[in-house]
């Protein structure tokens, strides 16, 4: 998986994800009508070994939210927060 650090101050709050990562996973979500399946986000993410691993990053930083009240799986929902 390739991390790179973002110079921008908002960037500064999400973890070193390849930019072109992070855009993929958005294009997938607004796609998909604003709700995506982790396994659908992963499918776009072929070139990281740890696809998950990237999108819990986002998640970790806020970008992005899951169903917490379900168990971690391929069907668990993501979406965009409103940052």
């Amino acid at each position: 998986m390739t991390f790179h650090r973002h110079s921008a101050s908002f960037a500064d709050s999400i973890p070193a994800v390849a930019p072109d990562h992070q855009v993929r996973i958005l294009s997938v979500i607004e796609e998909a009508g604003g709700t995506a399946e982790i396994r659908e986000i992963a499918t776009c993410l072929s070139d990281t070994p740890r696809p998950v691993a990237v999108i819990l990053a986002l998640v970790e930083a806020g970008l992005l939210a899951i169903d917490r009240s379900a168990p971690l799986d391929a069907c668990t929902q993501v979406w965009r927060t409103r940052r």
